[in-house]
């Protein structure tokens, strides 16, 4: 397959280029005496073209295709090293966009790769070092105030890096593989936060909620080890509420399926984040033992303008009661849109109106969240 490759290159390419194999998969194209970065995309557009298409090899048909990482000379690149590093980044800018495309290497590039490095560095760092924290944004129970439930949020306030946001770090937990630690860290620290919440009169059946990912949910250490850290802070399975995203419907869903069940089985909830953005089907939705849907704020942030969102809404309420499934409009951050959940049957609603995401202690503090006062207060920025 690589010779096929290399002769394919060979063959889209001038007879005054180079090209040579780096290892595995990754080729480098020298290409000289081009006149604008235009025609260097024309021949990038090539070979990307050339080399969407299939090779056969014995007797097996196999698809390929590419992703292009280009670097200029004029950019003070003067090693062969930095060059590779410059195509290096550009090619992984081109995978992130989706792959079988390309990417110019920028100085914009080689800054984000250096917060990235950064980031991991400082991620491992504040894992071993205990710096990870976590804040509490309550679901509230639209019937009488009451919080059902607080959703953990993991945070990192880093001495050097100052306060890095979790859509920046957790993506890099993800792709490095410190998910898993990261997660644990974060469960230890939500289960002792429930643990102390619970021990206060009118939070003594409130439970904590957890998000999940495909990678974690595929990891064998994952029960043994929830089993462990719910023991180590004196709290049931039962007090606990795991958010999976509809992406886990495109994992390897026969080890999902057995690890779902597995943590329905110690007694947790397992509810659905970001409902009507992914991948579920009523087919697959009844192979899972569902609790709750989580109307995702992409739907609850228009129900008070837009007839469409409203209307989505309220057919996702429809189908969490015939299933017995709970409601939850996530993101209400106005009281118009409250009221259009409350009076379209949803349950419970989680978002800045209610309440920011904050310290057990504040919460406490707070006590039930008077539903009446919500429904006038003006949006929250």
């Amino acid at each position: 397959i690589l010779v096929q490759i290399a002769n394919r290159l060979r063959n889209l390419l001038r007879d005054t280029d180079i090209v040579a194999r780096l290892g595995g998969d990754e080729f480098a194209i020298c290409c000289q005496d081009i006149g604008e970065l235009d025609d260097l995309a024309a021949i990038a557009g090539k070979l990307v073209r050339g080399l969407d298409d299939v090779i056969s090899f014995n007797g097996t048909t196999f698809s390929t295709s590419c992703s292009l990482g280009i670097a200029l000379s004029d950019d003070d690149l003067e090693q062969s090293e930095v060059y590779i590093k410059a195509t290096d980044l550009a090619m992984y800018e081109a995978k992130r966009a989706g792959g079988n495309t390309f990417a110019v290497h920028s100085r914009v590039l080689s800054e984000r790769f250096e917060r990235r490095m950064q980031l991991e560095r400082g991620l491992v760092r504040a894992v071993a070092e205990n710096r990870l924290s976590v804040a509490y944004q309550p679901i509230v129970d639209l019937r009488d105030g009451s919080v059902h439930a607080v959703e953990a949020l993991a945070r990192w306030n880093d001495p050097e890096l100052g306060i890095v946001s979790p859509g920046e770090f957790i993506p890099i937990a993800e792709s490095t593989g410190l998910i898993n630690t990261v997660a644990l860290a974060i469960f230890q620290k939500a289960f002792e936060g429930l643990h102390n919440l619970t021990k206060v009169p009118g939070f003594e059946r409130t439970r904590v909620a957890l998000n999940l990912s495909v990678r974690q949910l595929t990891n064998p250490a994952l029960l043994p080890a929830i089993n462990s850290l719910l023991n180590e802070a004196g709290i049931r399975a039962g007090q606990v509420e795991f958010e999976v995203t509809e992406g886990f419907f495109e994992g390897d869903e026969k080890t999902i399926i057995e690890q779902v069940w597995k943590l329905k089985e110690l007694g947790a909830r397992i509810s659905v984040d970001d409902f009507g953005t992914g991948y579920s089907s009523l087919s697959r939705l009844k192979n899972y033992p569902i609790d709750a849907f989580k109307i995702d704020r992409s739907f609850v942030m228009g129900i008070d303008y837009k007839d469409a969102e409203r209307r989505l809404c309220a057919a996702i309420i429809e189908l969490g009661h015939a299933l017995d499934i709970d409601v939850i409009g996530e993101g209400v951050e106005s009281s118009d849109q409250l009221k259009i959940l409350q009076s379209s049957g949803c349950g419970f609603a989680q978002g800045y109106l209610l309440s920011k995401p904050t310290e057990v202690s504040s919460l406490i503090e707070s006590g039930l969240i008077d539903i009446a006062r919500a429904m006038q207060v003006e949006r929250i920025h």
